[in-house]
């Protein structure tokens, strides 16, 4: 029995799920398992490891990354080499598809590499302490924290050598490693905690990853959990299905084009990049297609691969796995399963689901899904535990030894010591007789099998015990701890006698020297890749500023010819240098970063020096601010007519009048000498134009030859169509030429635009045969307007061209529309769904078509509505390529609990297997009215998230009763982090301001019915919301803590406060100066009862309230203006 015992002493404990293909980390902190994001936001890390030809190491995603053009030095799948000798013939299997060399040293697997122009030699284990080792430095980084201490999940079927293996590559790595865990039994913990699983259940454990494979039973008892039996094959994976489809490839291209390439390692491993992805694709497809351009000798690669073969050619693998599913069951028939989990990538396969059902006919639940992350959340529970981190839990584990451990004596004899499947940790005690009387030494083969035949068996080491005369026997001691890892002792049965005891293991040992040896390469290898970080950081800023000089030089028409040559003669000095020391020191670099400075910043302080308004020309040139520079400074002009500046023109000046409410004109005497002075010297130079509707004429008299970026900005509807129609300078861009549109149409009345915005819709995409990107409304926040255009029936195909669309519509139909095949070459669709109509949806619109183009889609829907299941679900499932995905979603489902991490994944995200990134922010509110259900808590929603591949989760729960009897309604928001939309709503008391800074909220919605905000609360909002404009409280209840603090209330980009729907406390909070700054507020929504009573009718001194700069007033009742109303709002 493994009772495991807090330790305080181990500090921060890691888990770390070292697999064959990824390597995943995570950590107990705060109650709650994190996993560990890389530096790439990923969750998990490649087990690669690659050396350059320069001789630099690259661990992780650049190792992998760099596969198909380095193969050779490139070392993958080293968990199938780990403890094992060169003669093991699952050695001698893999390595025929390795790329790089394996060679036989010391009867050991040793991988060959060339780094930079050495040869150098690895032991599997010093490539496993390098990938521990970028896990070790992640976590670091992570927690800010030194970490010293991990457990490691391994397959239960390693043997002792494997084992031990594995803790000596993370010695290596400068890690201690204080348990190692099988990963089923680290599944098995997760599982209990994500699942509600009966007391006294057998649990069985299907574990197939990418490498190795285990079946583990498991009986779980009022938190104990006893390993029962277990099997497996640690040469049996995913990399094992995708070789067999490699082969099946590679003779297909030989029989269409008579070229053999086993020997091409580039053309193989392009080829196996492919395949990993095409195996993926055919779990949630039943065919995909695989290209690859310049395949081999200028031939390409295409061909068409179904789930049909995939299975076909694996079919005696999947087998396999049934097969020691039986064996692994066969003396334990009375053991009735309850649930069976399936864990790890290569259950998401259809067929390997498919058999595992068949074999228990239906007789017990399955679990499955994206359960990938199980062991390693298993595991940091247990490291959460062992490190005495709080609120862990108290974790028993009873865990078995997998194979049966024997010993041989002279003359062949056997005996068994320990079975396989015994409790661990295991002591026996054996006593072995001398075979003749003059015997001096007794030799023991130590070895690990199933099965008493010499060659289905694995040699662990030889025991020799001397100085054992005048005795007549032997005692021998064999333990198994905890981890798995054996010790045998041996003692005489006379204790008067000294034995000399000695282990000698065979391939495996290695001496403290070479141990040490190892560990100083290690750390050499990190210390060079710190090096070579920093000097390639160093030479990119040598390399900026020497081409930022030159643009300096090249653009400033004001330097003399002789500081010219000076400057010219230095930086050409600087580029020689570094074109022949492209891999010099950091200080090297720095040294020659300051010689340039020396010469150049003089010249650029005295032509900039109080010329602060110089940067007023960026990337965007304004022409209308600049032109009214010119007599501030000449130097204006001459940008005016500068080719670098003049790409990008924005002919509108933006002025604010209120939040809703702004101008876009530019000043009618500064726009016609624009266009008569300056545009005819310009206009062949410009890509990208912004005007507004008032300068349309003016500035649309000639063609743009170079333009391909249109802008439209501020167009009325009718007059928009009128120019769409009849202007023929317009017609002829947007025919010809224009690939990017953007469109903003006013709206001051209503958010709805007409029937002629939809027909301007419409005239666009008959008009711009060349369009690729469109932006219909979608180009300011403060714009609501949206378009409605599904109801036009008659067309069939809207752009055979445009690949990415931006758009603001009235309804989800609007949605579908667009989606059902309309725009054909569509990969980008970031849409905004105003409402969602009560009646079906038009049978002329496509729901089923599959969209295998689209690589983007974000979704807001801006009103609560009980579409889920019905439109959402089956609208994502039909985009099977789908790379990155957003949902902004206010959703109502009636007697149906909250939405959680487990459905996302099982309703859609295990149909989307090429997803990348997913971002969401989900509110559900849900009404109970028929059924009784029980709510999630915020526990429960949060551990439906954990162990998928989300990332870090928020989410909040609220559950109230209704008045009527038995009813109660509930509401839950989740959101991913970091939070990456404009808008938060529904913020309240309970939120705990533990996700970060909400840095990219612009819109922000208070509500609270149970409880008053408080000023210290607002404090703290201001802080975690530092960037918000718009923000809107509902709240009518009181405040309590009528005592403020000294603390201001800052929100300094404030421009519009709405608190028409809340109690008048909460005037007294925003608009006092005395407890809060709002420097930028320029719209107020108020009752005007509120008013009164904050401002005492109005006799109070104005100069106390933040209302002076308020442009607009917004009071949704009708009131007289007091005398001194003015006082308080001399905008208005």
């Amino acid at each position: 029995m493994i009772i495991h015992k807090k330790n305080i002493g181990y500090g921060t404990v890691i888990a770390i799920d070292l697999g064959t293909t990824n390597v995943r980390a995570g950590v107990f902190k705060n109650g709650e398992v994190k996993m560990i994001d890389n530096e790439h936001g990923n969750r998990f890390t490649p087990s690669y490891v690659a050396f350059t030809p320069e001789g630099a190491r690259l661990v992780g995603d650049a190792a992998k990354h760099q596969l198909t053009s380095n193969p050779e030095n490139t070392v993958f799948d080293v968990k199938r080499l780990i403890g094992r000798e060169f003669k093991d013939p699952s050695v001698q299997s893999d390595i025929k598809h390795f790329p790089f060399t394996v060679v036989d040293r010391k009867s050991k697997p040793t991988i060959q590499i060339n780094v930079g122009s050495d040869q150098k030699y690895f032991e599997p284990e010093e490539i496993s302490a390098m990938i521990l080792g970028k896990i070790r430095e992640t976590a670091e980084s992570y927690l800010a924290e030194k970490i010293n201490h991990a457990i490691i999940t391994v397959p239960a079927y390693f043997n002792d050598a494997q084992r031990q293996a594995t803790i000596l590559a993370a010695k290596i790595s400068g890690l201690n490693v204080i348990r190692i865990i099988n990963e089923p039994t680290a599944a098995a913990i997760f599982i209990s905690g994500l699942y509600e699983i009966s007391n006294e259940e057998n649990i069985l454990i299907f574990h197939l990853g990418g490498g190795t494979f285990d079946v583990t039973l498991v009986n779980y008892e009022r938190g104990v959990f006893q390993v029962i039996a277990t099997n497996g094959n640690t040469n049996l994976g995913g990399k094992d299905f995708d070789e067999r489809l490699i082969e099946y490839c590679i003779q297909l291209f030989k029989n269409k084009t008579g070229k053999d390439i086993p020997h091409d390692n580039q053309a193989i491993q392009k080829l196996r990049c492919e395949i990993e992805k095409a195996k993926r694709t055919l779990s949630s497809q039943q065919q995909v297609n695989v290209e690859i351009q310049s395949f081999f000798d200028n031939e390409d690669f295409n061909e068409t691969l179904t789930r049909t073969k995939f299975e076909e050619l694996n079919m005696d693998l999947f087998h396999l796995t049934i097969k020691l599913v039986e064996e692994a069951l066969k003396n334990f028939s009375e053991f009735k399963i309850g649930e069976v989990v399936l864990v790890g990538g290569s259950t998401h396969i259809p067929k390997i689901q498919q058999l595992v059902k068949d074999f228990f006919h239906g007789k017990a639940k399955f679990r499955y899904g994206s359960l990938d992350e199980a062991a390693v959340y298993g595991a940091a529970l247990e490291a959460g535990f062992l490190s005495g981190a709080k609120k862990s839990k108290n974790i028993i584990l009873l865990d078995v030894n997998p194979l049966t451990i024997r010993y041989e004596i002279h003359g062949g004899e056997k005996r068994t010591i320990v079975p396989c499947n015994t409790l661990i940790p295991h002591q026996v005690y054996n006593i072995c007789t001398k075979s003749y009387c003059k015997q001096r030494v007794i030799t023991f083969k130590v070895l690990e099998s199933e099965s008493l035949i010499s060659g289905h068996t694995h040699i662990l080491g030889q025991f020799d015990v001397t100085g054992i005369q005048g005795i007549s026997s032997v005692g021998i001691t064999c333990s198994i701890n905890v981890n798995g890892i054996l010790t045998l002792t041996a003692d005489e049965s006379e204790p008067t006698y000294y034995s000399n005891i000695k282990l000698v293991s065979y391939a495996r040992s290695l001496t403290d020297d070479k141990i040490n040896y190892m560990m100083k390469r290690v750390e050499k290898f990190a210390s060079q890749d710190k090096k070579t970080k920093e000097s390639a950081n160093a030479k990119d800023q040598f390399k900026s500023y020497i081409y930022l000089s030159k643009n300096v030089l090249n653009n400033e028409k004001n330097i003399s010819n002789n500081s010219k040559k000076i400057i010219e003669s230095a930086i050409e000095k600087q580029i020689q240098w570094l074109e022949n020391n492209q891999n010099a020191e950091v200080v090297e670099f720095m040294a020659h970063k300051q010689q340039l400075e020396v010469i150049v910043t003089p010249f650029i302080i005295q032509l900039y020096e109080g010329d602060s308004d110089l940067s007023y020309i960026n990337y965007k040139l304004n022409i209308g601010g600049v032109y009214s520079l010119i007599d501030v400074d000449p130097r204006f002009a001459q940008m005016l007519f500068d080719r670098v500046c003049v790409h990008n023109i924005d002919m509108t000046v933006i002025k604010m009048k209120s939040f809703f409410d702004y101008s876009f004109s530019m000043d009618d005497e500064i726009l016609s000498k624009i266009c008569e002075n300056i545009l005819p010297q310009i206009y062949s130079h410009v890509n990208k134009l912004t005007i507004e509707q008032n300068s349309t004429e003016l500035i649309l008299t000639t063609s743009y030859p170079q333009l391909y970026s249109l802008s439209l900005v501020n167009f009325q509807e009718k007059l928009l169509f009128h120019y769409l129609k009849d202007h023929s300078i317009l017609r002829d861009l947007l025919t010809n030429q224009i690939t990017h549109l953007n469109i903003d149409i006013q709206n001051k009345t209503t958010s709805e635009l007409s029937e002629i915005a939809s027909n301007i819709l419409i005239l666009i995409l008959a008009l711009a045969k060349r369009l690729t990107h469109l932006n219909f409304c979608h180009l300011f926040s403060h714009r609501r307007a949206c378009i409605s255009i599904y109801y036009i029936e008659k067309i069939s195909s809207m752009s055979s061209s445009l690949t990415e669309l931006k758009i603001h519509v009235e309804t989800f139909y609007d949605c579908l529309y667009f989606l059902d095949g309309r725009l054909g070459s569509l990969t980008k669709l970031i849409i905004n769904v105003k409402k969602v109509p009560y009646e079906n949806t038009p049978p002329y619109i496509n729901c089923r078509k599959q969209l295998p183009k689209l690589k983007y889609f974000s979704l807001t829907l801006n009103n609560h509505a009980d579409i889920y299941e019905t439109h959402i679900v089956l609208l994502l499932r039909r985009m099977v390529n789908l790379e990155a995905l957003t949902l902004f979603l206010f959703l109502t489902r009636i007697d149906v609990d909250y939405i959680n991490g487990i459905q996302l994944h099982t309703d859609v995200l295990i149909y989307l297997p090429r997803l990348e990134k997913f971002t969401f922010s989900i509110h559900t509110g849900v009404i109970m009215e028929r059924i009784k259900i029980h709510f999630s808590s915020n526990e429960d929603i949060q551990n439906s998230f954990t162990g998928r591949e989300y990332g870090q989760v928020g989410s909040y729960v609220c559950t109230q009763p209704l008045k009527s009897m038995n009813h109660c309604k509930g509401h839950c928001h989740i959101y991913s982090l970091p939070y990456q939309f404009k808008h938060f709503f529904g913020l309240n008391n309970s939120y705990h301001f533990q996700d970060g800074i909400f840095d990219k909220v612009r819109r922000l919605t208070m509500s609270d019915i149970g409880s008053p905000f408080e000023h210290q609360f607002f404090i703290l909002v201001s802080h975690y919301f530092p960037i918000v404009e718009e923000l809107t409280i509902y709240n009518g209840i009181p405040q309590k803590d009528k005592k403020n603090s000294s603390a201001l209330i800052i929100f300094p980009h404030l421009i519009f406060l709405n608190l028409d729907d809340s109690y008048y406390h909460y005037a007294k909070q925003f608009l006092l100066k005395e407890n809060a700054h709002l420097p930028c507020l320029s719209d107020l929504c108020i009752t005007f009862r509120s008013l009164r009573m904050l401002t005492n009718n109005f006799i109070t001194d104005p100069t106390c309230f933040n209302c002076i700069q308020v442009k607009k007033l917004h009071i949704n009742e009708p009131f007289i203006r007091p005398e001194t109303f003015h006082k308080y709002f001399p905008l208005l």
